[in-house]
């Protein structure tokens, strides 16, 4: 992941969470790559699932794929705020 992060981002350490927007005018918005690795040692981290974090992740760049930028601050705060509204939507916010 660290090696793909640094082709196509130009950053030299591993992610969590990669995103390819599709430009084809079809159905998909893109790919979501996610690294079960840093997934994991993170929900370790922050005591929560497996479930959870793979799931938080998923909304991320699901987010990303429709627009959303967390480049900035105010951008980030956006895209949690409506991360976590998924996820306790959906019972995967444990």
């Amino acid at each position: 992941m660290q090696e793909m992060n640094l082709y196509y981002r130009q950053k030299d350490y591993p992610t969590d969470v990669l995103t390819f927007k599709n430009d084809a005018n079809d159905d998909s918005l893109g790919d979501i790559i996610i690294s079960l690795p840093k997934a994991f040692e993170q929900a370790e981290k922050l005591k929560h699932s497996h479930q959870r974090e793979i799931s938080f992740l998923a909304v991320h760049g699901y987010l990303h794929l429709k627009g959303y930028e967390d480049e900035t601050e105010e951008g980030l705060l956006e895209m949690i705020e409506i991360q976590d509204k998924i996820l306790k939507e959906h019972h995967l916010d444990k």
